[in-house]
């Protein structure tokens, strides 16, 4: 089949893989807000067919049971901003009104942005949830060390790391450091502060 690229779209709540050999076929995975190498600017609009038997999967017999979706998918810029699945195969009236349909919705330069403002957003709370958890599977790590050289462990002032606790303990280190990993919580006892001490400008400040 040679290289491809692909689209991650759902159907009836189901992810479906859409593959491609349009672009750069650098076997890249696109998610929506996902930038698609080799794609050309402006808006573009591409559909594909596609059978699914009924648990999701892509059939490729014409004698085997499936149902057939014609499948939209919008690059605005390079940037995957949308899909739009319908069940059936389309004629090409229908096809031609969808394209038109979201070439205007998506040539609206506030509908856009917007997109693009949410989507930056989004990528920058994955980016900073990504940072935690390296950042608590170091700290993990630098305590396994110290434990197994013998030496103490010091937890932040007022607070202990749950994960350093387990160490301490005695629990697997790489057990604690793969829950560590797939948590996007602090992991940390915080100490219950007194309701009345609350900063009235908290909300407010830099």
């Amino acid at each position: 089949m040679g290289m491809f690229d692909s689209f991650i779209v759902e159907i009836e709540g189901r992810e479906v893989e859409l593959q491609t050999k349009r672009f750069d076929r650098f076997l890249q995975v696109c998610r929506v807000g996902s930038l698609m190498a080799g794609a050309p600017t402006g808006i573009r609009v591409y559909f594909d067919q596609i059978r699914l038997d009924d648990r999701g999967k892509p059939v490729y017999r014409d004698e085997e049971p499936g149902e057939t979706y014609t499948v939209f998918v919008v690059l605005a810029y390079t940037v995957f901003v949308a899909y739009k699945p319908i069940k059936g195969a389309l004629t090409d009236d229908v096809i031609e009104f969808q394209i038109t349909e979201l070439q205007t919705t998506w040539s609206d330069s506030f509908h856009l942005i917007d997109f693009l403002i949410r989507t930056l957003a989004e990528k920058q709370q994955q980016i900073a949830g990504l940072e935690r958890r390296v950042g608590r599977a170091l700290h993990l790590i630098d305590g396994a060390r110290k434990t197994r050289a013998g030496e103490t462990i010091s937890h932040h002032f007022l607070i202990k790391d749950k994960g350093l606790e387990r160490i301490e303990k005695g629990d697997e280190p790489l057990d604690v450091i793969q829950a560590a990993l797939e948590s996007d919580q602090p992991g940390w006892f915080e100490p219950d502060l007194d309701p009345s001490k609350k900063d009235r400008f908290e909300d407010h400040r830099l």
